[in-house]
């Protein structure tokens, strides 16, 4: 019997908008309240509140700049294509045309300009990220972007951006690698994984694609002291989760921890994604954005996991290893381990392709 059959025959009436698949839906608390009490065998897991899903809070600052000769970019040709999943796509931006941009959202729903800046920094960095920020050369290349716009700044319906995710995957099979920089503010469950996180899992089992996913943040109201675990869609087993770390190699200050369901480590690795003291460069229609958060981490661990899926032909998780095991070098096991992971990754694609 499907769930809506199911449901029904206890007066609960679901319209297909509610449904993700056959086990995931989504109730009003007087719904919630009639399941449990007619049939709570049915409900393995719930989550309380929906709309906390957001691009992480950055610390930016932006540098008015004329656009000179050294932002010029070559007109892309074949150059492998990365999936990214977050907010809008400032058009303007001289690295325009490496960037396909689809706006997801309801035509409805009205956008300020603080809702391009997040997305538009993460596809500046893996098009042409290095150019920014030539200390982080990574020897792969540009890559070409198809950028689907999913959210607003602030908080957005996970519900509504799980099933937006999944469509976009299923249309889309030609892209292998994605790069997801969204995550809750609130804390991952400690015994079990988030929908979320069973929904990027179950979609990379499916379709051979990887995530990489930013570890998320702590926010500005958070002290920064008070430890915080990450939050969904970051406990994922199968997505590679990335935190950043400050110029110092050490865990930046507004990264969470893990380990998930108690012993799968999560993060996977780390990079530098900014601090106080040194931040990232990215492109915006404004000139240069210094900014900071694991959503700027991440984008650079895509590059090098493109690079090895698409142009070297690694499978997924011949790829996987390989940056996990470069990022664990020969040295002890760090205490850090619940923020940085197995390591930090070293910049460029030779120090992954080769071994002392």
């Amino acid at each position: 019997m499907d769930t809506k059959r199911l449901l029904s025959k206890f007066g609960i009436d679901i319209v297909d908008d509610r449904i993700i698949d056959g086990t995931t839906l989504r109730l009003n608390p007087d719904e919630v309240k009639l399941l449990y009490n007619n049939a709570s065998y049915l409900i393995a897991m719930g989550v309380t509140d929906f709309s906390e899903i957001s691009r992480d809070d950055v610390l930016d600052a932006y540098e008015d700049m004329e656009e000179d000769a050294g932002l010029l970019i070559p007109h892309p040709q074949n150059e492998p294509v990365i999936g990214v999943i977050d907010t809008q796509f400032n058009e303007k931006v001289y690295f325009h045309e490496w960037v396909e941009y689809k706006n997801l959202l309801d035509p409805n729903i009205p956008l300020s300009r603080k809702d391009y800046e997040h997305g538009t920094a993460v596809s500046y960095i893996i098009v042409d990220g290095p150019q920014g920020n030539p200390e982080l050369a990574d020897g792969c290349g540009r890559f070409r972007v198809r950028h689907f716009a999913v959210a607003k700044s602030g908080n957005n319906s996970s519900f509504t951006i799980m099933k937006t995710i999944r469509n976009i995957v299923s249309n889309n099979p030609d892209i292998k690698v994605w790069n997801l920089s969204l995550g809750s503010r609130l804390e991952s469950p400690k015994n079990t994984i988030s929908p979320e996180a069973a929904m990027l899992d179950k979609l990379q089992n499916e379709y051979d694609i990887v995530f990489v996913v930013a570890g998320t943040n702590k926010t500005q109201k958070d002290s920064r002291i008070k430890p915080k675990r990450i939050g969904a869609p970051a406990d994922s087993i199968n997505s590679l989760v990335v935190n950043a770390t400050s110029i110092l190699k050490e865990p930046a200050s507004y990264t969470r921890e893990g380990p998930v369901l108690n012993f799968f480590r999560k993060p996977d690795i780390s990079c530098f994604g900014g601090d106080d003291t040194e931040q990232m460069a990215v492109g915006s229609p404004q000139g240069v954005a210094l900014t900071a958060g694991t959503s700027f981490a991440a984008p650079w661990i895509t590059r090098k996991m493109a690079y090895l899926i698409y142009v070297m032909h690694f499978s997924r998780e011949t790829a996987k290893a390989m940056l996990i095991d470069a990022a664990s070098g020969w040295k002890k096991i760090s205490a850090d381990n619940i923020k940085v992971g197995y390591g930090i990754v070293p910049t460029n694609i030779e120090d992954i392709l080769t071994t002392p």
